[in-house]
């Protein structure tokens, strides 16, 4: 091969690799599509928030409850011998304002026959 052979080689397939890049680019501009649901859920969440309640969530304790470990005697087996120390704790409810329902969505049920067929049912 010559050189002039080489450059017209190398050139073209500059070219046919950059068209390439280029109309797969414009192919997923045009077909991507999202979601009526998945609009929904990536709105922007309203700057407005509730101070006194956020506060009142930081103020709150959460307490961490105590198990009491013993060794295990020969007579007893080591499910009797953990037993969780109950921890008392006493805290009034925060009321925490809920959202729109419509923000709230539940993904669909698939039963095995669905995904093990493709989705076919019948």
């Amino acid at each position: 091969m010559k050189q002039k052979d080489i450059v017209f080689l190398l050139i073209s397939s500059v070219i046919l690799t950059l068209a390439w890049i280029i109309f797969t680019i414009i192919h997923k501009g045009i077909s991507s599509t999202i979601a009526p649901v998945t609009s929904e859920q990536i709105t922007a969440i309203k700057p407005d928030f509730d101070n006194k309640t956020i506060s009142e969530l930081v103020r709150r304790h959460n307490g961490a409850p105590a198990f009491s470990l013993s060794t295990p005697s020969s007579s007893t087996s080591a499910e009797e011998t953990l037993q969780p120390t109950p921890t008392v704790i006493s805290q009034t409810p925060t009321p925490i304002p809920t959202g729109p329902v419509s923000l709230i969505t539940q993904t669909p049920n698939i039963n095995e026959n669905q995904a093990s067929t493709g989705g076919n049912t019948q």
